[in-house]
C-alpha cells in the first residue's frame, strides 16, 4: 500500500508541473502575426534597415530585441540584436506594430537575403498545421550591383494588422510602391 501511495504522490507531482510547464509555454508563445523587412540605401555599401512586426499584445512574449542576419557571413554568423525603435497598439485588435532599426555596411557588390526568425505563430492558423510551434520568419533579399545602381526595398504603406476570419475571405492590399521606380510583380509561393 505505501509504495502505491508514493507512486501516487509522484504521478500528481509529475501531472502538476506538466499543467505548469503547458500553462508557461502557451502564454510565452502565440504571439507574432505578421512582418516585413525593408531597407534604405545611406551611402557606398551602408542601408539602414527596418524589420516590422505585428504581434498580439495579450500574451506575454514580447520582443524588445529581435536578431537580423544580414546575409554577408555563414548562418548565425553575424547575428546583430537590433532594439526596438517604437511600438504603436492597434485600436481594437489585440495587436500592436513593433519597429526595429538599424544599419549595416556590406564588404561590396552581391545578393543578400536578410532574415529574422522568432519563435512560435499564433495559435490556430489554418494553413500552417501545428502554427503555434513553427518558427516566424521573414526575409528580404538586397541586391548590391554597380551596374543597377541605388537600390532600395519596394515600400509597404498597409502594415498587416486587420484580423482574418474564419470561413470568409480575407483581403490585404500591402500598398506597395517601390521608390527606385522598379516594376512590382506579385506571385504565391509554398508557404
Amino acid at each position: 500500500v505505501r509504495i502505491l501511495v508514493v507512486s501516487i504522490r509522484m504521478l500528481r507531482f509529475w501531472l502538476v508541473i506538466l499543467f505548469l510547464l503547458g500553462v508557461t509555454a502557451s502564454s510565452l508563445a502565440t504571439h507574432n502575426r505578421a512582418g516585413e523587412i525593408t531597407y534604405r540605401h545611406l551611402s557606398g555599401l551602408t542601408y539602414e534597415v527596418t524589420i516590422t512586426t505585428c504581434t498580439k499584445t495579450s500574451v506575454t512574449a514580447d520582443r524588445p530585441f529581435l536578431h537580423i542576419n544580414w546575409g554577408d557571413a555563414a548562418p548565425g554568423a553575424n547575428l546583430d540584436s537590433l532594439e526596438r525603435a517604437s511600438i504603436q497598439f492597434v485600436s481594437g485588435q489585440d495587436a500592436q506594430i513593433n519597429i526595429y532599426v538599424g544599419v549595416h555596411t556590406y564588404g561590396g557588390p552581391g545578393i543578400y537575403n536578410l532574415y529574422v526568425e522568432d519563435p512560435n505563430r499564433n495559435e490556430g492558423v489554418l494553413n500552417i498545421p501545428n502554427s503555434v510551434d513553427q518558427i516566424f520568419c521573414i526575409t528580404s533579399q538586397l541586391i548590391i550591383s554597380p551596374q543597377a545602381g541605388i537600390n532600395n526595398s519596394v515600400v509597404l504603406l498597409n502594415p498587416a494588422k486587420e484580423q482574418a476570419c474564419l470561413q470568409r475571405r480575407w483581403i490585404h492590399n500591402p500598398g506597395a510602391y517601390d521608390p527606385d521606380g522598379d516594376i512590382l510583380v506579385y506571385s504565391l509561393v509554398q508557404c
